[in-house]
């Protein structure tokens, strides 16, 4: 009688994540693309597992948006980011000429025209005495509390470049690690 020893592997319980639509989406800077995604059981894999998904681009968030289930589906959410307008960066305006200080002064030039009269000084001196409180009253709110000349802040840099991305969609149950790759291209 002749024995054969034959090698073979016992295969324990294990997962596959399986995309269920594109796996390629081209965007927009600032525009989502989802990619549909499942996990599959093998060998009688039931326990439960954790996603999470990473993307190198500068600028961008990446969610798994919905719980998966084993041998369910769900969506990994790629959000990139587009500048905001420049409007949104301009800093505020500054204020104009105070409208109330303009009759103010006036009043207080036609009190000055008033004290050049020679007849009576002291008419004269009670007239110059309110033409500088009244100047004084003009000139004072335009002095304000200025605050400083700096410039406004750059706008941020944090927008997606144009280009071709790896999202990478990872999924754990206790030992057991697969990842599945999907391809971001913004233009």
């Amino acid at each position: 009688m002749t024995t054969a020893t034959v090698p073979f592997v016992v295969l324990g319980p294990d997962f596959v994540i399986v995309s269920t639509g594109a796996t390629s989406k081209t965007v927009k800077a600032g525009v989502s693309a989802s990619f549909p995604v499942s996990i599959a059981a093998l060998n009688g894999f039931t326990a439960s597992t954790t996603m999470s998904c990473t993307v190198p681009a500068m600028g961008t968030t990446c969610a798994v948006t919905t719980p998966l289930a084993v041998n369910g589906n769900g969506t990994v959410s790629v959000t990139t980011t587009a500048l905001l307008p420049p409007t949104a960066f301009r800093p505020p305006a500054a204020p104009g000429f105070p409208l109330p200080v303009i009759p103010v002064l006036l009043a207080a030039l036609l009190l000055a025209l008033l004290s050049f009269s020679k007849k009576q000084p002291r008419l004269r001196l009670a007239l110059s005495v309110a033409c500088a409180a009244l100047l004084l009253a003009a000139i004072l709110p335009l002095s304000g509390c200025g605050g400083g000349g700096s410039a406004p802040p750059p706008p941020p840099t944090n927008k997606t470049p144009a280009g071709t991305y790896t999202v990478t969609v990872t999924g754990t149950s206790g030992s057991i690690t697969h990842t599945t790759p999907f391809t971001l291209i913004v233009n």
